[in-house]
């Protein structure tokens, strides 16, 4: 099992495959298997190992949820500094569920963006409707 994902330690977008895991049973035969938990609701949970940075993250089925929650990828470099930075506070606010304060911001960049391309107006829709 692997999934694709952006790793929450190296901040690469890389590949986990599932962690090996060893273990001496009682007869002191060492034992192989793989770090992956099925529960009675029918999830699969398991132990992801970045292919880039080796580091562990706990995987639910095929990559929905992932622990810890991964940073946003990085923001375009060609994007102005003043527009990335809300743009990378909404993606932060998103990644860790804050979806109301992600709109907030996502707004803001977008206002934000429409008054360096020089409108004049105060509202937004004003705004994006002078640009167009």
């Amino acid at each position: 099992m692997t999934v694709s994902i952006y790793c929450p330690h190296c901040h690469r977008h890389t590949a986990l495959t599932v962690a090996p895991v060893s273990y001496t049973d009682y007869r002191g035969n060492r034992k192989f298997t793989s770090a992956v938990w099925d529960n009675e609701r029918g999830q699969r949970w398991w132990i992801g190992v970045c292919n880039n940075c080796h580091k562990p993250t706990l995987v639910l089925n095929t990559g929905g949820v992932v622990y810890p929650n991964p940073l946003p990828s990085p923001t375009d470099s060609n994007i102005p500094k003043e527009l990335a930075n809300d743009l990378d506070e909404a993606k932060m606010c998103f990644s860790v569920g804050c979806y109301r304060a992600c709109a907030v911001m996502a707004r803001r960049c977008i206002q934000n963006a429409c008054r360096k391309k020089g409108a004049k107006e105060k509202d937004l829709v004003k705004q994006i409707n002078e640009l167009c």
